[in-house]
């Protein structure tokens, strides 16, 4: 039949039938009717993070979940998500918080309490109760609010601190612009900041870092040498997801000089990852060396404590008193052992700077 001409008898018989046909479900299979997949236009993968526009009923379970890294984080711009867990473990060494502390050494500094302010002009800070040394203390061992240690060597509470730029607080830290206990300013880094927080009212220390280069932010305290920790209290607005890479980051065995720095960093960013790196050069001379542990978890939450160790060549990362990564000193060459002991603080495009930060810290050596 050509388009204008008039239907025939015979042409009305053959589209009667056809009507027919599809009328009593003899059409084309829907999917539904046998038991097979429904012509989904797309299905979502809550783990791989993409759509699968396939059209053809895509089952959820077929989609690769490794086909997306929500954020190979550490150091990079990729985006806010938990590090790559693809680095080689060293299997002969247990994931337990025990293994990463010498046997012989009692690799704690105390239990901290948080509450009563020391004056961080005064980077000694013996608060006259005695320690008792016959009772060892677990190395993941957080303090909770209250008064520093009695074994603390240094301890701020930025919530009571004097809002500036860079972190001082009147020549006790070491910064980017101003060396102190015979370190020099790199100059090619950025300094940390005590500044508001998001709330409007608290005082808490942030980056400066402009989210670009590797130019991270830093302040450290000299004057501790042997072993060391330190240990922090992190401030987080409760709605903030950064759509960038947002780390704070706890550095032991630091030292400056004129365009260089040196120190371990133990980083934890605000999707949960965590890693360890050793930083000795210009700002882009990095190396990750985390050889135990993972380096994913929950994200971090406000008031959560983080604690950094140094005993002998390992390090080790806390996170509420619960191991979470280490570094068990295979290559001692990778281990900083300046006198310094601070924090610092790394940014990507799509992180508010003062949603993440710090509260107070506290530092020292251990016995």
């Amino acid at each position: 039949m050509t388009k204008g001409q008039p239907v025939t008898p015979s042409a009305r018989t053959a589209v009667a039938l056809v009507v027919l046909l599809l009328a009593v479900g003899c059409g084309p299979d829907d999917g539904a009717a046998d038991g097979g997949a429904p012509s989904d236009s797309g299905v979502f993968s809550q783990d791989s993070g993409v759509r699968s526009d396939a059209g053809a009923g895509v089952d959820a379970g077929q989609v690769d979940a490794g086909a997306f890294d929500a954020g190979s984080s550490s150091k990079t711009d990729a985006g806010p998500g938990p590090l790559d867990s693809g680095m080689a473990v060293d299997a002969s060494i247990p994931a337990d918080a025990g293994m990463v502390v010498d046997s012989g050494t009692r690799a704690d500094a105390g239990a901290f309490d948080a509450g009563v302010i020391v004056d961080a002009g005064e980077p000694s800070v013996d608060s006259g109760t005695p320690v008792d040394s016959g009772t060892p203390v677990d190395s993941g061992t957080t303090f909770d609010g209250g008064p520093a240690p009695a074994d603390a060597g240094y301890f701020i509470d930025f919530a009571t601190a004097v809002i500036e730029n860079p972190l001082s607080a009147g020549g006790v830290w070491s910064n980017n612009d101003a060396g102190v206990g015979g370190n020099g300013p790199p100059g090619n880094l950025t300094n940390m900041e005590v500044a508001l927080a998001s709330d409007g009212v608290t005082h808490i220390a942030i980056a400066t870092h402009g989210g670009i280069n590797y130019d991270d932010s830093f302040a450290f305290v000299p004057g501790f040498s042997g072993d060391q920790y330190v240990e922090a209290v992190i401030y987080r607005d409760p709605t903030y997801q950064p759509t960038g890479n947002h780390e704070i980051e706890l550095i032991l065995g630091c030292s400056s000089a004129d365009g260089v720095r040196t120190w371990n960093e133990l980083l934890f960013n605000a999707a949960g990852g965590s890693d360890i790196a050793y930083l000795s050069g210009g700002p882009s001379d990095f190396q990750i060396i985390a050889n135990v542990g993972s380096n994913g978890g929950p994200p971090p939450a406000d008031g959560d404590v983080i604690r950094a160790t140094k005993v002998g060549n390992v390090l080790s990362f806390y996170v509420n008193g619960v191991f979470r990564m280490g570094y068990n000193g295979a290559n001692p060459s990778l281990v900083a052992h300046g006198s310094g002991i601070g924090i610092a603080g790394f940014i990507r495009p799509g992180a508010t700077k003062n949603k993440f930060g710090f509260r107070r810290v506290t530092m020292g050596t251990l016995p």
